[in-house]
């Protein structure tokens, strides 16, 4: 019998999303829009990217393991997505994946726990002005 409840997976991924959108940058708001990707499908994400405000953020849930302790450990990541890089950018997507580590890792959410464990670049076809990389994130729920 468990004496703590597991967190919802929605109160977590609201969570990950009021810290994402609440990061400043130098000229404002870290991000344009940031939005949770309601779907499972790699293929509907490759749609779903490039329709979000520049620069922009979405939330993929990917699943959730169950065990003892932590409750549960939910796989999470960041989808960061930018127009290209120049050398005249200031905010270019290496300079937002370190304001993702930096404001997500080690942090506490309420039970639960949030740590980066990588970062990747994302290749998005058919959009050649764009540069994408997914932040994951383990995040345990105690």
């Amino acid at each position: 019998m468990r004496l703590t409840p597991i967190s919802t997976t929605e109160t977590i991924l609201d969570a990950v999303k009021a810290k994402l959108t609440a990061m400043e940058a130098e000229s404002g708001k870290r991000f344009s829009q940031v939005a949770k990707f309601p779907g499972t499908n790699a293929e509907a994400l490759l749609e779903f990217l490039p329709a979000l405000g520049l620069p922009g953020a979405a939330i993929i849930y990917s699943g959730s393991g169950y065990a003892n302790r932590p409750l549960r450990t939910l796989r999470v990541s960041v989808a960061l997505v930018t127009e290209m890089y120049k050398d005249d950018d200031v905010e270019n997507l290496r300079a937002h994946i370190d304001a993702v580590v930096k404001a997500l890792d080690d942090q506490v959410s309420g039970q639960v726990l949030i740590r980066v464990s990588e970062d990747t670049a994302l290749d998005l076809p058919g959009n050649p002005r764009l540069a994408a990389s997914l932040v994951a994130l383990e995040i345990q729920d105690h």
